[in-house]
Parts: C-alpha cells; sequence; structure tokens
C-alpha cells in the first residue's frame, strides 16, 4: 500500500476529520463515476457513494485495507451499488427512484440517518443538475450521454462527432469540475450529521 494512504488511513482511525475530508474531496466524485456504471440514477448514485464514506468514518476503527485506498473505495461503492440493484429487483412494487423515495424516506424515519438523507436529497440533486447545466455545451453533453444514458466512449464520440480521446477528456473534465462543486456541500452535510448524532446519544 502506498505510504500516503497509510498514513491518511492511520489518521481516519485516530478520528482525523482532516484527512476524511482529504479522502472525501480526492474520491467523491470518481466513486460517484463508478456508481453510474451500474445505477443510471445520479442522485442516488450520490447517496450510495455518501454511504460508503459515511460507513468508512464510522467503522473507522474496524478498518483493515490491504489494498490501495483508491481500490478499496471503488470497490465498497461497486458493492454497494450491486446490493441496492439486488434489492431492487427483488422488490416488485419498485416503480423507479422517485417511487423508491417515498418509501425510503416517507413517514417516520427510522434512525438519524434516515432524517439526514431526507433533508440533503432535493438540495443536492438540486446542485448536481445545476453544476451539470453550467457545463460546456459539448462537455455536458458528453456527461449526459455517457454517465446518464450509458452510451460508450465510443457511442458518444460518433454522435458528438468527436474522438474518443475527446470524450474522455470531457468527462475527466466534468468529474473535477463537479468534485469542486459538489464535495464541499456534501462534506459539510455529513459532518453536520455527525455532530448532530452524537448530540442526539448524548441525550440518550
Amino acid at each position: 500500500m502506498d505510504t500516503g494512504d497509510n498514513e491518511l488511513i492511520k489518521c481516519i482511525k485516530e478520528g482525523d476529520l482532516k484527512a476524511f475530508e482529504k479522502v472525501f474531496k480526492d474520491y467523491y466524485a470518481l466513486m460517484c463515476s463508478v456508481a453510474m456504471d451500474y445505477v443510471n440514477d445520479s442522485a442516488m448514485c450520490q447517496t450510495l457513494t455518501e454511504d460508503v464514506l459515511l460507513n468508512l468514518w464510522e467503522k473507522k476503527n474496524e478498518l483493515v485495507i490491504t489494498t490501495s485506498l483508491r481500490a478499496y473505495l471503488l470497490r465498497a461503492v461497486r458493492n454497494k451499488c450491486i446490493d441496492y440493484l439486488r434489492t431492487q429487483r427483488q422488490n416488485s412494487d419498485f416503480l423507479g427512484y422517485y417511487d423508491s423515495l417515498d418509501g425510503m424516506f416517507g413517514g417516520a424515519m427510522a434512525d438519524e440517518k434516515d432524517l439526514f438523507e431526507q433533508l440533503i436529497s432535493d438540495e443536492l440533486a438540486e446542485l448536481l443538475d445545476r453544476a451539470i447545466d453550467e457545463m460546456p455545451e459539448e462537455r455536458r453533453r458528453v456527461f449526459i450521454l455517457v454517465r446518464m444514458e450509458n452510451k460508450t466512449y465510443q457511442e458518444a464520440a460518433d454522435m458528438l462527432h468527436i474522438s474518443v480521446n475527446t470524450v474522455k477528456y470531457h468527462l475527466k473534465r466534468a468529474h473535477a469540475e463537479l468534485q469542486d462543486k459538489l464535495s464541499a456541500y456534501i462534506l459539510l452535510q455529513i459532518l453536520s450529521f455527525m455532530l448532530l448524532s452524537r448530540l442526539l446519544h448524548s441525550l440518550n
């Protein structure tokens, strides 16, 4: 494992929020992108990615990572997506993401994590839509085709009359832009959730 990864994991295990913030900023956008290869729903991809990162923090004392941190996180988000898809296939009443939100977030909340997700879901989806809308036109079209409509790089290149390398460039830039615009917001919400959770537990 990389020396930098070892130090970062060590700091996280010691409860260093700065280290967690670095992991979040470095990997959030990439993890969302990987999730989009499995779950064709940007808001749900964000939720699954946040679950993985939050779990990393909540179970920091139990962390055992033998690969690189990048490989560990990408495998974790893939597994999270597979579990999610398996659950949806087993649910014959599943009618799409918005219906799942009604079932997942409607009524009484089972715990404070559900409450946290309910509070940020709509706002985050709005921020993501706005960030995509603000991309240069060609970049936005590449992102939508590949990450939202599941087109291959070659298919997107053919449809837009550009090279595959240009498609890859636009995706790389799109991910960086989304990371810059969304990671600070998500991190703030997660830290707020942590503080709220601690407060609630201290009152019990």
